[in-house]
């Protein structure tokens, strides 16, 4: 058979899979109950600091062992419980959320925390400059620095401890609240050859405050974690730590998460040099200093109704480009890479409505959607890394020019960032106004 294959240039609609991804969104069940009692929330992290010598995960091949630890890297997690039912959001200080911790949760979390597996909605601040060591095969070993499985189990169980501990200090909700910042200035598109690119420079911020005045909240940004250099062999969690951290020393936000939002093509407008670390902290706490006067602005409601769905997906057989034309063949690629179950997530929240993808999405899709979704008055926030991983999803064009990182990245093959554009406005499409 070979090593290589002619590309599949078919649009996606004249393909099995698009059928029966449209069939999956049709068929769920988009009813969403009302509380019967109120709602609960709390919120954890556990460190995720290896003892022993482990390989970095970031800026492709691995770079080695970590040095040293700059600042700590954890998983974050927030529970919210409306009676038997309980939903979580985890966002973990890695590249990706890894598709093998995913598998793990899938398998162990229900038994040990009560949650579904189906009601977790996972993501990752994608510092490039965490922990590997968490993705097997071939390519895994390259990208993340060889594969461990006690590392794999590491991870989950810190994910299990913390959502343990969130809920073991749930208190009652008072309200909820979305507000969003526009800081374009920070970043900039590195795939559009255009004079004035599309960017989507918004910091969305969900914020929950209890009966007794504490509160978290939740913030996703489109910029990569690439403001240490590659050079810097120590752990950190970028510029999303500083932001974090700003925000709880600030007294405003007694816990804080940063999750991925829509980042492929953005980029932080830093420059790196020997001073990384204080471009991550320059860009952190300029982001925490905007989320900190939105606070002020931002107005908390009831949250009444509150659901999760898990959308199975199949993007069809997958393309790694060795040229314009050629591909290595699927059956090549999966054993480089190994199968996974892709999905999206999508969790309702009165109002908000997040849906998690497979992969980094492009910032350049978030005005169309968030249109979409104001007509139906909802906040949208759309967050890269829910467990699985395909790679890059861009707009289509950039599948045709030349792109290191879409060459090198789009593992899906041509006409991919229309179908996720598509997917996601379907489920926008079904959802009730509100």
């Amino acid at each position: 058979m070979g090593l290589f294959a002619p590309i599949d240039n078919r649009h996606y609609a004249e393909q099995d899979f698009y059928q029966a991804d449209l069939q999956a969104i049709d068929e769920a069940d988009w009813s969403v109950a009302r509380s019967a009692g109120g709602i609960r929330v709390g919120w954890a992290r556990a460190a995720i600091v290896p003892t022993s010598p482990t390989p970095m995960a970031g800026y492709g091949i691995s770079r080695g062992d970590f040095q040293a630890v700059h600042d700590s890297v954890y998983v974050n997690a927030v529970v919210l419980q409306n009676g038997s039912e309980q939903y979580a959001i985890v966002s973990v200080d890695l590249l990706v959320f890894p598709p093998a911790v995913a598998d793990y949760l899938h398998e162990n979390v229900q038994q040990q925390t009560g949650i579904a597996f189906e009601k977790l909605f996972l993501t990752a601040t994608h510092t490039h400059s965490s922990i590997g060591g968490w993705a097997d095969r071939l390519a895994g070993r390259l990208m993340a620095g060889g594969y461990r499985r006690e590392i794999v189990e590491m991870i989950a169980r810190k994910i299990m401890d913390a959502l343990k501990q969130a809920q073991s200090t749930a208190r009652p909700l008072a309200g909820i609240g979305f507000g969003k910042t526009d800081a374009p200035e920070l970043m900039s598109n590195r795939l559009s050859k255009k004079q004035r690119a599309t960017i989507d420079g918004y910091l969305r911020c969900i914020r929950w405050v209890r009966n007794d005045g504490s509160n978290a909240l939740l913030a996703a940004y489109q910029a990569h974690a690439i403001c240490v250099h590659p050079r810097l062999h120590d752990l950190s969690r970028d510029y999303p730590g500083y932001f974090t951290d700003s925000l709880e020393q600030s007294g405003k936000s007694d816990f804080a998460l940063f999750g991925s939002g829509m980042v492929a093509s953005h980029v932080p407008n830093y420059n790196w040099g020997l001073d990384s670390y204080d471009l991550a902290r320059d860009l952190g706490k300029k982001l925490a200093a905007r989320s900190i006067s939105l606070l002020d602005s931002v107005a908390t409601d009831t949250l009444q109704t509150i659901a999760a769905w898990q959308i199975p997906i199949s993007v069809g057989e997958p393309q790694l480009r060795i040229t314009d034309a050629i591909i290595v063949r699927p059956a090549v690629f999966k054993w480089l890479f190994g199968e996974q179950r892709l999905y999206l997530s999508v969790l309702r929240l009165g109002k908000i409505l997040l849906i998690g993808v497979p992969c980094d999405i492009s910032g350049e899709f978030a005005t169309e959607l968030m249109e979409k979704a104001a007509a139906k008055n909802l906040d949208l926030v759309v967050m890269s890394f829910n467990g699985g991983y395909i790679g890059y999803i861009t707009p289509d064009e950039y599948y045709e020019q030349y792109a290191p990182e879409v060459r090198e990245m789009n593992w899906v093959g041509p006409h991919k960032g229309s179908l996720f554009k598509e997917l996601i406005s379907r489920i926008i499409e079904k959802q009730r106004k509100g």
